[in-house]
């Protein structure tokens, strides 16, 4: 149960010396825009950090969202799965798709690690249309944007068929009217409206949320409260499990 004692290390060196012939080459602004680690960047890669689950996590914030991107099996039916705590009670719980944790090769050389990053984060923006120009308007609709290009949102009902199963370029894929109902609790936790900025480019939908407030950052690996400035957010955490 997603209460007990979780340890998780991050990605291993042998995982990210493979190279799967079969992956889908990309170029680099597709690679950023996904939010992807690249491979020789240590920053990114830290085989020496851990981070550990605990029960009060699921006190330090509003909403709570626990993303486990373990692989779904018999023993480990939670895997793939997105659950969502308010005021530390359970209330949702959703299939998702995270990342395939598989390298990417780039047009240009470079590699980069499809992986949803480990942790402890805050909702940095919330859209109510998004569409990606990685891949040529893609529709990531109520995305909610938690660590760099990483986020949660709607998929496309062909894509529903593999949700349970890792997939993406990183980000937590949901069905639309789960990414709808996940991003009314989170933003039920800002300003309390539905005002949005129209921040479209070259013709894509980028419908951005308004209603976010100042609160403290959370340190990454201990959901301790950061000392750097407040940012602009939801009172709500953002975890990923492995």
């Amino acid at each position: 149960m997603i209460r007990s004692f979780i340890s998780i290390t991050i990605l291993s060196i042998s995982m990210i010396q493979m190279v799967h012939a079969d992956d889908k080459a990309l170029t680099d602004a597709e690679a950023i825009e996904l939010g992807m680690t690249e491979v020789f960047d240590t920053k990114g890669v830290d085989n020496s950090l851990q981070f550990s689950f605990k029960d009060s996590h699921l006190d330090i914030a509003k909403v709570v969202v626990i993303i486990n991107k373990s692989v779904r099996s018999e023993s480990n039916k939670e895997g793939q799965t997105l659950r969502v705590y308010q005021g530390g009670v359970f209330v949702h719980e959703f299939d998702t798709s995270t990342g395939t944790e598989k390298i990417k090769s780039t047009t240009s050389g470079r590699r980069y690690i499809a992986t949803t990053p480990l942790g402890i984060f805050r909702a940095k923006r919330a859209f109510k249309e998004y569409q990606s120009k990685a891949f040529f308007g893609a529709r990531m609709d109520y995305a909610i944007f938690f660590r760099g290009g990483i986020a949660t949102h709607s998929t496309s009902k062909s894509a529903y068929k593999v949700l349970g199963q890792r997939a993406s370029g990183g980000c937590a894929r949901l069905k639309y009217e789960d990414a709808q109902t996940l991003s009314e609790l989170v933003r039920s936790t800002g300003e309390g409206h539905s005002r949005i900025w129209d921040i479209g480019i070259e013709g894509l939908d980028r419908n951005q949320y308004s209603d976010r407030i100042k609160l403290p950052n959370f340190s990454r690996f201990s959901g301790e409260v950061s000392e750097e400035a407040d940012l602009w957010t939801y009172d709500a955490a953002f975890i990923v499990v492995n």
